[in-house]
């Protein structure tokens, strides 16, 4: 009993950090477990807003998510696939593509995909320049 109580005196602080040292790593794993949400459905809404033929949807959808991916911006920064990009990829997605259908692809990268990146911007920041010279529709 006198060790448990020489123990409090000596090292009282810790009944207060140990909890709240637990307390915050629990929510860190709270946070990172989070499921995101349905993305298809929100990219279908914002298509449907933009006018987009229901044809063409399915496809620009892909290709955005395609980005998104190939450019690592649709994963937080602690995420090692954020760390790299797929260049060769990414332009392969953009091939053949039409001004409107860019416009509409660059819409779901901002808005669904990479939260808030604009497409055009990342394109030039993080495509190699060989394949970026190669972009027709920038």
């Amino acid at each position: 009993m006198k060790d448990i109580l020489n123990f409090l005196k000596k090292d009282w602080y810790l009944l207060i950090v140990i909890p709240l040292a637990i307390a915050l790593l629990l929510k860190v794993l709270k946070v990172i477990k989070v499921k995101p949400k349905d993305s298809s459905a929100v990219a279908e809404k914002v298509l449907n807003t933009a006018g987009v033929s229901a044809s063409k949807r399915g496809n620009l959808i892909k290709i955005a998510s395609g980005l998104a991916h190939h450019l690592g911006t649709a994963y937080a920064f602690y995420d090692p696939r954020h760390w790299s990009e797929n260049d060769k990829q990414a332009y392969e997605l953009l091939i053949g593509i039409s001004q409107t259908d860019f416009n509409s692809v660059s819409l779901l990268y901002f808005e669904v995909y990479a939260k808030g990146n604009t497409l055009s911007t990342d394109l030039r920041k993080l495509l190699d320049s060989k394949y970026y010279e190669l972009l027709k529709i920038k």
